[in-house]
């Protein structure tokens, strides 16, 4: 019988191989590590190796310090394999290294310990303004980082909060960041911009202000004076309400100047600078209005104003980590400035972590495009390596909403996202894998959580359906549209410039009837290995997968209407308010529920749902199936 297991080891859960194979197994007297400082990661390395072999062989095995002689020239985070005294050892590698210097994880995580788009319980840092006492869980999260390459984190939301720099937060840091150290992962802060004229009492946070370097250059001394080995400042300014220095009459260089000298005083620290600036006041009736437009008009004038510790960190789509979107075409301006792609592990848009969705898939369509800039071979992942314009500095920052749940993100099979994180951006060129589960990447992409088409009209965030009777989508052509085609190099511009050669999934994003057809396979194929799993992550994840079977017709369904409304576009399945096959929640017997009209319409099939009264301990809603099974 299979012990049930929490999720909290992940995947470094090392369970003993079973006897007959593990008597296969050479034993050794001695595991020897280069260095007996218990901060160094290589130390860290060789007690990890030691409880490994020691769980999965069920051995006992000992530390010991030693030398090395004859180092090959390795590059930055290198590695080789080697032998002595004629052992026989098979080389996996010589001079392994990750293309990118710059792997980093973003976490949103707010000092009262919430999280921005966290499904997985509180921060394991925060709590009621300030940082935790107890840390466990940050060491343990520091681990799997390291197992998988990572070697940097921003451990607070990029809408930041000027207390973190009160000096309680900043010996909290320095614990986070002496938990961190003997894994190889250094800790970075995002910063407020405005944080000098509230916590620091100026009168202006204006970035040419002589007070305000001062104050900055100050507080990051006071920041290495706690964490000497800090990575830098993530930055987030003038955007969605965000004060920044177009706030102040300055240029976004300007900007991200001030915090870039601040952290040259003090070593190799940089700025990630997001890119993540655009109007969400557009005209709706503006038929130029794009907001895919905004990275590249806001940041590729400034392309040779930057300090060379500054490194612009870009969504790896123009709008925000929709499942249909071409690569930012800001990856092809900036030919000087260093850069960081920005992936999304957290399923901000795709199911919350309630639905199984695994993303290198997702990440490969825009890695493996190729930009051909100057008719060159520009693929996205040569960019963002640094290898196409030979930029020593470049890399990428996952966004991941851990929280304090034993899972890490509130589902199991959620984790692998964050491991195949390290092995899509370490191997650029390496296949995504499979989890035998399949993507559901093909539901459409609307509201964050259910759909809602409708949620994108009517408003100034510069996304809009456009749609009517007589077309249906933003017009991005340069002849007659808002020009977003023409900010893609020349070879990608022409074929954006037309219907006929854009590729299907570069011109709409609209739900797809598959997806909900081979959502339906998931449970079956997930109980086929009941028995092989402990009977509590067994239970975890079918219960999801069920769950999603529904949300995945309830998407279908609520899109469909939708544009049937808007463009009169018809299902081939009649599905358009006809359901037959279906029991209506509203028209069950209900104990403890009430019936309510939803807003908009199309959000439930009969216009109508269920909620709990208020103060009800349990509600049921019972009906009698009147008609055979089959699927919907």
């Amino acid at each position: 019988m299979l012990l049930d297991e929490t999720g909290l080891e992940a995947w470094l859960r090392y369970a003993a191989l079973p006897a007959e194979i593990a008597s296969q197994h050479p034993r050794y007297s001695a595991i020897i590590a280069l260095t007996d400082n218990q901060s160094s990661p290589v130390y860290t390395a060789s007690k990890e190796l030691q409880l490994g072999l020691s769980k999965i062989l069920v051995d006992a095995w000992a530390a010991t310090g030693g030398d090395v002689q004859d180092i090959p020239g390795l590059k930055a985070d290198g590695l080789c394999l080697s032998c002595r005294q004629g052992v026989a050892v098979k080389i996996l590698g010589q001079n392994e290294c990750v293309p990118a210097l710059v792997r980093w994880v973003n976490e949103w995580d707010n000092l009262d310990g919430t999280i921005e788009r966290g499904y997985a319980g509180p921060s394991i840092y925060f709590k009621d303004g300030y940082v935790v006492d107890d840390l466990t869980r940050t060491g343990q999260y520091a681990r799997l980082l390291a197992s998988v390459r990572l070697n940097g984190i921003i451990v607070n939301n990029v809408n930041s909060d000027a207390e973190l720099l009160n000096p309680t937060n900043m010996e909290g840091l320095a614990r986070i960041a002496d938990i961190m150290r003997p894994w190889g992962v250094r800790i970075g802060v995002a910063l407020y911009f405005d944080t000098p004229k509230g916590l620091g009492g100026l009168p202006t946070s204006d970035p040419l202000d002589p007070g305000v370097i001062a104050w900055w250059d100050y507080i990051t001394t006071k920041l290495y004076q706690h964490v000497p080995d800090m990575l830098g400042y993530l930055i987030k300014a003038n955007s969605e309400g965000q004060p920044g220095p177009l706030t102040y009459g300055r240029t976004l260089a300007d900007g991200a100047n001030l915090f870039a000298r601040a952290l040259q005083k003090h070593g190799d620290g940089i700025v990630m600078y997001r890119a993540f600036v655009y109007n969400y006041h557009l005209d709706e009736s503006n038929w130029k209005n794009d907001r895919a437009n905004a990275a590249v008009e806001f940041f590729d004038p400034l392309d040779t104003e930057y300090e060379d510790n500054v490194l612009v960190q870009i969504k790896y789509g123009p709008i925000d980590f929709q499942i249909r979107e071409p690569p930012s075409p800001l990856l092809a301006h900036l030919r000087k400035t260093p850069i960081i792609l920005e992936l999304q592990v957290a399923q901000e848009y795709l199911g919350q972590q309630n639905h199984v969705v695994y993303l290198p898939p997702l990440w490969r369509t825009i890695l493996d495009f190729d930009f051909q800039i100057d008719d060159k071979p520009s693929l996205v992942c040569d960019i963002v390596s640094g290898e196409r314009f030979n930029r020593s500095r470049a890399g990428y920052a996952a966004v991941v909403n851990i929280g304090n749940d034993p899972t890490w993100l509130g589902s199991h099979l959620a984790m692998s996202n964050s491991t195949r994180t390290a092995a899509t951006t370490g191997t650029l060129k390496a296949t995504s894998g499979n989890l035998g589960i399949q993507t559901i990447c093909d539901i459409v992409k609307t509201c964050h959580f259910g759909p809602s088409p409708a949620a994108h009209d009517g408003n100034g965030w510069g996304q809009w359906t456009r749609a009517d009777t007589h077309a249906l989508g933003m017009d991005r052509t340069v002849a007659t549209g808002t020009g977003n085609a023409g900010q893609y190099p020349s070879a990608i511009a022409v074929q954006f410039e037309k219907i006929e050669t854009t590729p299907d999934e570069r011109a709409l994003a609209l739900v797809s009837s598959c997806a909900v057809q081979a959502s339906q396979t998931f449970p079956k194929q997930w109980e086929a290995l009941r028995g092989l799993i402990d009977d509590a992550r067994f239970k975890h994840v079918l219960f999801r997968l069920r769950f999603q079977v529904g949300h995945a017709v309830v998407w279908r369904d609520s899109v469909n209407t939708f544009y049937h409304a808007k463009c009169g576009i018809e299902d081939e399945q009649g599905r358009v308010r006809n359901h037959p096959w279906r029991i209506e929640a509203e028209a069950m017997g209900l104990d403890g529920f009430e019936v309510v009209s939803v807003t908009p319409f199309e959000a439930a099939s009969g216009s109508r749902v269920i909620v709990a009264v208020s103060g009800v301990q349990m509600a049921t809603a019972q009906s009698t199936v009147p008609f055979p099974f089959r699927r919907l």
